[in-house]
């Protein structure tokens, strides 16, 4: 697997995840004496806090598993599953218990701490949330998975051995290069300069 399709594998669903955010997630009525009777509506990033950020998290690991060399690729990729399940169990929360969102809202609302007794129930855009952030914690340990076999950035950032054993010395690419560097491309005997 390519780093672009293991981008996209990680990419794709933090993108429906981040959108869905925005969107209603629960909706409820309350009675509180403050409030009076109510409906108290709650997107994704005010019922499930922290989501955002995790995805956040999630993107940012990926860009360096995808920058990175072996040893902090393996750092970014656990740093990346590991957001990925925030997410996850986050949003399971508010799958499980909507009512506890909408009345810890509604007591934001009414300037309190703590939660306040509402009903609730989950529109499909919670679903939708709770499928993407499973399907982005499947895509995320399919990358690291993949990341496994990939190689660095490319060859040219790589340290090599250069004319006359002088690490860190790139050979020349051209004739010219090797002539204004001080060596006979002609001469049998390379890497000493003339």
């Amino acid at each position: 697997m390519t780093k672009r399709t293991a981008a996209l594998l990680v990419l794709a669903p933090a993108a429906v995840l981040l959108g869905v955010c925005r969107a209603t997630w629960v909706a409820g009525p309350t009675t509180d004496p403050v409030l009076g009777p109510a409906t108290v509506t709650v997107t994704g990033a005010q019922a499930a806090p922290g989501t955002v950020a995790l995805v956040v998290v999630s993107v940012a690991a990926l860009l360096g598993m995808l920058m990175a060399g072996r040893r902090l690729r393996t750092v970014s990729a656990v740093l990346m599953v590991l957001a990925a399940l925030g997410a996850l169990v986050v949003t399971a929360r508010v799958l499980l218990a909507p009512a506890e969102a909408v009345g810890r809202r509604a007591a934001e609302q009414a300037g309190r701490v703590g939660t306040v007794t509402a009903d609730a129930a989950g529109s499909a855009w919670l679903s939708i949330g709770f499928a993407a952030s499973g399907v982005l914690v499947v895509g995320t340990v399919v990358a690291w998975v993949q990341a496994r076999r990939w190689s660095g950035l490319s060859d040219r950032f790589d340290r090599v051995q250069g004319q006359g054993g002088q690490p860190g010395t790139p050979p020349p690419r051209s004739t010219w290069d090797a002539l204004s560097s001080g060596v006979d491309p002609t001469d049998d005997r390379p890497g000493e300069p003339t």
